[in-house]
């Protein structure tokens, strides 16, 4: 007998809650993989001779699709600790708005320690690629799908990659390609997240947004333009300092337009991008590309450049700066000196040249000694380069460097292109 329960479908109106939870709210009570049998119904179930409804993800995915705007998908699984999902094909293409919460499972709760002090979420729903076929990616969202929500899920060890990504749509507080402890690899035999041209919203400015994206066979994400990437940890373990990096960049950024509109960090959203096999973030962009902002990361202890323009190793300034490319390739600052005073102060003296007449934000790091990427963000400064195209700078930075240590910078012009990291200068005695 089908019944009709909160463990399957609750009608809703709840008018002030987001896009996606304004039609249907329905919950995942079983781990297995049986498809919905009757579609369109308004209910799930997946084997109508067991008491109740038995609502797989894979039965409620076909219910969503079917049903006309944005609907919840919560999960409710009897039982106590991690309740692993494991289809053995792909699943649906969703198709409309949804939003998905492993938060709602057992004793599951979102990440609360600021950036720098690890991940201490609990995730408790499992959607697991070991048994899937050959290349079969694991969630895959489609344009008709802007507006959905994931949150709070594994998804680990699909042959493909973990999430597909051709809608608007929120990523936040998932564990990418690592196991439900988030120390260990399970990575996808891609890339743990692909996006197209949409607007995608990776991760967050608050602690429950961030994603741990890491131990991937690809990259950790492969994005298009119109990207915001914030707050996650990308080739750490879920601690944000210990090594599970992916196997190739930790963001890559692939066939940019003209306005590529696209943020990695900012103001409040740093990321950690750390021990990924190539770049830390790659951009390889088109004749004339540009806007792919790379600020106040901490980028460290990858195989390659931590910021790498045109995916071909360092790029060497020009006199001008009138050459193409990935972010119109923007020249880095040249760091002419680096002195530490007795009392610990610390002068950077160095010099832009770029566009004649323009405005520029520079970004100052810290890194340990030999280091040429940007671990430790310390500050930033404007100038303004002058008609020739040169703009000196002198930069003091709040927090005090080690002797030996390096410092590396980048620039920023007014349309968001940043730069690859300035040649490293080590912190002498002045």
């Amino acid at each position: 007998m089908r019944g009709i329960g909160l463990a399957c479908v609750t009608l809703t109106m709840l008018v002030a809650a987001p896009a996606a939870r304004a039609n249907l709210l329905f919950e995942v009570n079983s781990t297995g993989d049986r498809p919905d049998t009757a579609v369109g119904d308004h209910l799930c179930d997946a084997n109508q001779q067991a008491p109740g409804d038995q609502c797989t993800l894979r039965a409620v995915i076909q219910e969503t699709n079917n049903e006309p705007g944005a609907d919840g998908i919560d999960f409710n699984i009897p039982g106590p600790g991690v309740k692993a999902i494991t289809p053995k094909s792909a699943l649906p293409v969703i198709t409309g708005p949804v939003e998905i919460n492993g938060y709602t499972q057992g004793a599951a709760s979102p990440n609360t320690n600021p950036l720098g002090q690890g991940d201490n979420a609990v995730l408790q729903v499992v959607l697991s690629g070991a048994s899937a076929p050959p290349t079969t990616d694991g969630l895959r969202l489609d344009p008709g799908a802007a507006g959905s929500l994931v949150k709070g899920i594994v998804i680990n060890q699909f042959p493909g990659a973990g999430l597909v990504l051709h809608a608007v749509s929120t990523i936040e507080g998932n564990f990418i390609g690592t196991s439900s402890g988030g120390t260990v690899a399970r990575g996808m035999g891609r890339d743990g997240i692909i996006t197209g041209p949409q607007d995608i919203q990776i991760g967050g400015l608050t602690p429950a947004t961030r994603n741990l994206i890491s131990g991937n066979g690809g990259n950790g994400i492969n994005g298009d333009r119109t990207l915001t990437i914030q707050g996650n940890y990308i080739g750490t373990q879920r601690d944000g300092a210990s090594p599970l990096g992916n196997a190739e960049s930790g963001v890559q950024f692939l066939l940019i337009q003209l306005g590529s509109d696209s943020t990695v960090g900012g103001l409040s959203g740093a990321n950690v991008i750390a021990f990924n096999g190539a770049s830390g973030v790659s951009v390889a962009g088109t004749l004339f590309s540009r806007g792919t902002s790379v600020l106040r990361n901490r980028i460290f202890s990858n195989g390659g450049l931590g910021i790498d323009l045109n995916g071909d190793g360092r790029t060497p300034n020009d006199p001008g700066d009138g050459d193409v490319g990935a972010n119109e390739g923007q020249n880095f600052p040249a760091i002419d000196s680096v002195k530490r005073a007795a009392g610990g102060g610390v002068t950077v003296k160095g010099h832009l040249q770029s566009t004649p007449s323009q405005q520029f934000t520079l970004e100052f790091f810290a890194n340990p000694p030999g280091g040429n990427e940007g671990a430790t963000f310390l500050g930033q400064m404007a100038v303004a380069t002058d008609s020739t195209g040169i703009a000196q700078f002198t930069f003091h930075p709040l927090a005090s460097v080690p002797l030996g240590n390096t410092i590396t910078a980048t620039a920023t012009d007014q349309n968001g292109s940043t730069s690859e990291f300035s040649a490293p200068r080590a912190v002498a005695a002045g």
